[in-house]
């Protein structure tokens, strides 16, 4: 019940997805891995923090996660509520990730997004894959002024959304980080005498954000999230 409380609240929100025309520049494939550990039955906001070949564009659910057991589900955010994927295999059917009744192993994930994983056993998520470098990487996934979006940093990073993950948020930006029974509220803006920064229940406080992790973005304005990120 406290899972689909929480994850209710989240879809009364709308996404809209904002256009960039700036066009990356790649840097040389750096391979890596990255892992997650995982809680039976524990709601966990996992992002896709690595490539499978080095476009931003081609990662499916069975390549963020390569070895889910049967039972996990997973909650990708829509727009306007969930697409509830369950790990498993029905009665005559194939052992893998189903959406409505139907197999959906190539549904895609892509780096700059995020998605509650609920899984049915303690384990670990790892992820292996190409290091997402560029100039100018533009995260796709994050909402029109107003709307919200569960989104993440589109390299392999840890650490404050905008003095590591570079994030450059205007004043009435709020981000919502699930903190594994509700959510922190990060506000950014400047209270009277006060400074101009983000804010966590009056107190000023950057919102710390780990690798593979992910958190709700809710524009004041319609903006883009640019990175550079070069490593090789």
């Amino acid at each position: 019940m406290r899972t689909k409380t929480l994850l209710a609240a989240a879809a009364a929100f709308t996404l809209s997805l904002a256009a960039s025309q700036a066009t990356p520049i790649f840097s040389a494939n750096v391979v890596g891995y990255v892992s997650t550990p995982l809680t039976a039955s524990t709601l966990t906001v996992i992002s896709p923090c690595l490539d499978v070949d080095g476009t931003g564009t081609n990662n499916t659910v069975t390549t963020v996660f390569p070895a889910p057991t049967s039972g996990d589900v997973m909650f990708v955010f829509n727009g306007a509520g969930y697409d509830t994927l369950n790990y498993g295999q029905p009665r005559g059917g194939s052992l893998g990730w189903y959406l409505n009744g139907s197999l959906v192993n190539n549904y895609p994930l892509n780096p700059g997004v995020s998605v509650f994983y609920l899984p049915f056993a303690n384990g670990t998520n790892t992820q292996v894959g190409t290091v997402l470098q560029a100039t100018n990487l533009v995260n796709p996934y994050v909402a029109s002024a107003g709307n919200i979006s569960l989104v993440a940093s589109m390299a392999p990073l840890a650490g404050g959304v905008t003095t590591v993950l570079q994030y450059q948020p205007t004043s009435g930006d709020v981000i919502f980080f699930y903190n594994g029974i509700g959510y922190d509220t990060y506000n950014y803006g400047q209270p009277r005498g006060g400074s101009l920064g983000w804010y966590l229940n009056g107190a000023l406080t950057e919102p710390v954000i780990p690798i593979a992790g992910g958190f709700w973005l809710q524009p004041y304005a319609t903006t883009t999230w640019t990175q550079d990120f070069i490593v090789q």
